[in-house]
């Protein structure tokens, strides 16, 4: 369903974390669906954490997330950007990933051998080891 089928009737408040610890209506899924229905740009826009959780509680089957993504696109073709989301869209330019984080990944001799000489899917010591160095990064 589009946009015209929200009646603002705030059921789909309920499912977002934001509003349920801010307390705050600006912060709700009904606060963004009345700002896109009047295509109001708003950095609050910016503040969903999971908007896909949002369409699974809308009697009217209303695609918020959809809208909420409208609405982000639409605030960076005008230069209307929190530094954050910035940064997250230069750092996957540059580098692939959200975090900016380029690392070369040393492969270990033998796939199925960890350091310690057991065995470990490759993949998972990939993981590990990005974590580990995720980690460093931001001193965990």
């Amino acid at each position: 369903m589009t946009l015209e089928n929200c009646n603002l009737c705030g059921m789909c408040n309920e499912s977002c974390s934001v509003t349920n610890i801010t307390k705050k209506e600006t912060t709700s899924p009904r606060a963004k669906m009345l700002l896109a229905k009047k295509n109001i740009p708003d950095k609050t826009f910016y503040t969903c954490t999971d908007p896909l959780e949002y369409n699974k509680s809308c009697s009217k089957n209303v695609d918020i997330n959809g809208e909420i993504m409208r609405m982000r696109r639409l605030m960076v073709e005008q230069g209307i950007e929190t530094k954050s989301n910035k940064d997250i869209i230069e750092n996957l330019k540059r580098t692939g990933n959200p975090f900016g984080i380029i690392q070369e990944i040393q492969k270990p001799e033998r796939d199925d051998i960890n350091k310690n000489g057991k065995k470990e899917n490759t993949i998972r010591w990939i993981c590990n080891e990005f974590k580990n160095e995720f980690s460093r990064k931001l001193d965990f």
